[in-house]
């Protein structure tokens, strides 16, 4: 019995292709829409977070609050801070260091630019696969007169762009250039491009800091899915330390990873959405043409209810009709989704430089084509009810 219906529901097509191709196409274009969003932002997330992956064991810590203005520092850690730290269980390593902002000097013309310190080898490792050398090389220990700059100090903070060996002057002292950093953009949160490094005791020299004043820490730890807990233990011992509830802000990347998820969540509900309006348009396309065939079919009708055929029949017919454009036009639009998404993904990966996954998958794709038999069902509902009510006599009257 299905097999004749679906038989019937075909022929009935075939016989106004060019109806049916309109609204088939019409369904494909909103599900290819919707299918390529999602796979194109479920790659990016992918690419995000796996290039923060490695990242997933390190906390960040700093002496201050998040505000409704931004960060807002509150003094300096200590040895003591580190020390107690170190001993918490979890933790292992300790990389201690400063920032801040001063005025850094190049050929007479000065702007106030970020300056960070730290352990050279530390700063190296931090930045491996993320940070690239465009020129020069990394500081050493015995870097006491050296500098190593982002990609933006060099060349768009000042009227003249600052070159290897050049010389910046910070704060009265003079520092020559001995490296230069590829762009990079954000890494966890923070922009290394437009900022100055230093050795520890340089920068500390520089932003006006006492030798055992402290401005941040990068704590790694041992297992990742104990990252918050352990900053949560950081929090409490350092604020305990300085007798102020509050003194000291953390940062994990699994917070920031969590934030992308979300971020990325609600960016392709919102596209999803606007896509959703091709879909709808496809849904009246579907309504307009069912309706035109119930009135040309309006004999058919009579006849099928004159030879026993049910209301129950009638409607089934007339939806499965519906059913067959939007199945068709589901797995239309699915495959040209995901070629759409493929393509996006690998344009990016040769341009930008980092792979894309492709997101396309085998949920995603049904879900696809679920949505189009839905939007069939629920496009054909009012004009399979128009021909199961239609009264056989009138009916077979009509010509």
């Amino acid at each position: 019995m299905f097999y004749d219906r679906f038989r019937l529901a075909i022929r009935s097509l075939k016989q106004h292709k060019a109806r049916s191709f309109l609204s088939l196409l019409g369904i494909a274009v909103g599900i290819a829409a919707i299918v390529s969003l999602i796979s194109v932002g479920s790659g990016m997330e992918q690419m995000v977070v796996g290039e923060l992956a490695d990242f997933a064991d390190s906390i960040s810590v700093m002496p201050g609050a998040m505000g409704p203005m931004g960060f807002v520092p509150l003094g300096a850690f200590t040895e003591r801070d580190i020390e107690d730290i170190r001993r918490i269980e979890g933790v292992r390593e300790v990389d201690p260091g400063v920032w801040g902002f001063t005025t850094v000097e190049h050929r007479g013309e000065r702007i106030p630019i970020g300056i960070i310190g730290g352990d050279p080898h530390a700063m190296e490792r931090d930045f491996e696969g993320i940070a690239e050398l465009r020129e020069g090389r990394w500081l050493r220990e015995d870097d006491h007169g050296a500098a190593l700059i982002g990609y933006l100090v060099a060349t768009e903070f000042f009227e003249h762009e600052v070159s290897l060996n050049d010389r910046i002057v910070i704060e009265g002292t003079s520092f020559v250039v001995v490296g230069i950093l590829d762009r990079v953009g954000g890494m966890m949160g923070m922009n290394i491009d437009p900022s100055v490094y230093l050795t520890m005791k340089c920068a500390q020299q520089a932003l006006g800091l006492g030798p055992d004043e402290i401005s941040l820490m990068s704590v790694r730890v041992y297992d990742v899915a104990k990252a918050e807990e352990i900053a949560t233990k950081i929090r409490e011992t350092i604020d305990a330390n300085h007798g102020l509830g509050g003194f000291t802000f953390t940062s994990t990347v699994v917070e920031f990873i969590e934030g992308i998820k979300m971020v990325s969540v609600i960016i392709q509900a919102f596209l999803v959405g606007i896509a959703s309006i091709a879909l709808l348009v496809g849904g009246i396309g579907i309504v307009n043409s069912m309706l035109m065939s119930v009135m040309e079919r309006t004999r058919e009708i009579g006849i099928m209810k004159a030879i026993g055929a049910t209301n129950g029949n009638i409607l089934s017919q007339f939806l499965l009709e519906a059913v067959v454009i939007t199945l068709l036009g589901g797995i239309l639009g699915g495959i040209v989704g995901a070629g759409i998404a493929t393509l996006v993904s690998l344009g990016i990966t040769h341009y930008v430089g980092v792979a894309m996954p492709v997101g396309v998958t085998v949920p995603v794709l049904a879900g696809g084509v679920l949505i189009a038999i839905v939007v069939g069902v629920l496009s054909g509902l009012y004009p399979a009810r128009r021909a199961m009510k239609m009264n056989p006599v009138e009916a077979m009257r009509r010509e």
